[in-house]
């Protein structure tokens, strides 16, 4: 493969009919000071950038959201009679504008966000020059501090009862939502914050989540199995899963399910908490 993209570096034709679209910034990508391209270092750095931001995060985004659901009934129903009241039976009828400002949707989607934890890291900076305060504390400039996402995100004095899944939190008047919203640090902040972050905000994680839960939750209802379990089953390793069954029904008469499908789901999040 790197063979293949040095010969095509260096044949300009190849190059002005390269489609790989992200792939080629970076390939005639030059640094305005030494005029040089990134090295194959520094490209497979942001090829891993790109690879863990567009497809690690919404499946392990949906796959929390899905398990939280499953979990807890009163939610799922909740977001279900929201769904049911806009959205059209026949899939083809349906558009993204119809589920697009969904209120109890998205308050499904930014309570996931605020407590998956797709970003284990600490997220670290540099304290500039003049230092800086934190908690009384004084920060000598050029000290690196970092962050955890994971812990922004449950602070108590902002999110109430913070390891509680709940959506409800999120329906505020567009002020006191936005102010909330800023507390969230799902995909850090600043200048070295998540470069997909507008990206998976404006389009593609909220478009695919919105998508898949509104085809899930208006024609099934999951239910979360062998959560109790303590040891893991052989074939899962160290990682205890838990399965999701997911119960079709005939879509505006809920207790008439109509048939029965289970299918296993990975899910690696620890039981405590749902």
């Amino acid at each position: 493969m790197r063979n293949k993209l040095e010969d095509i570096e260096g044949d300009g034709q190849q190059l002005k009919s390269f489609e790989f679209g992200t792939y080629k910034k970076l390939l005639l990508w030059r640094n305005p000071e030494t005029g040089k391209p990134l090295d194959w270092t520094e490209r497979a750095s942001e090829i891993m950038d790109h690879m863990v931001a567009g497809q690690d995060a919404v499946p392990a985004a949906l796959e929390f959201t899905i398990r939280k659901l499953s979990a807890r009934p009163e939610i799922q129903s909740q977001l279900r009679v929201e769904l049911l009241t806009v959205v059209p039976n026949a899939v083809a009828d349906r558009t993204y504008a119809m589920i697009d400002n969904l209120p109890y949707l998205n308050a499904v989607i930014m309570e996931s966000l605020r407590l998956v934890d797709t970003i284990s890291s600490y997220q670290t900076r540099v304290v500039p020059k003049g230092g800086c305060e934190i908690s009384g504390y004084h920060i000598p400039a050029g000290t690196i501090i970092s962050a955890q996402p994971y812990l922004i995100n449950r602070q108590p004095s902002i999110f109430h009862n913070p390891e509680v899944f709940d959506p409800s939190r999120w329906i505020l008047p567009s002020d006191s939502y936005r102010a909330l919203a800023k507390n969230m640090w799902t995909y850090s902040s600043g200048a070295q914050s998540c470069i997909g972050k507008e990206l998976s905000l404006a389009t593609n994680l909220l478009l695919v989540m919105k998508i898949v839960l509104v085809d899930i939750y208006t024609a099934y209802a999951t239910t979360l199995l062998n959560e109790d379990r303590t040891e893991p089953r052989p074939w899962e390793g160290a990682d205890r899963m838990s399965e999701v069954q997911f119960e079709a029904f005939r879509v505006g008469v809920e207790d008439e399910r109509v048939e029965k499908r289970a299918h296993t789901i990975p899910l690696l999040v620890p039981a405590q908490g749902v």
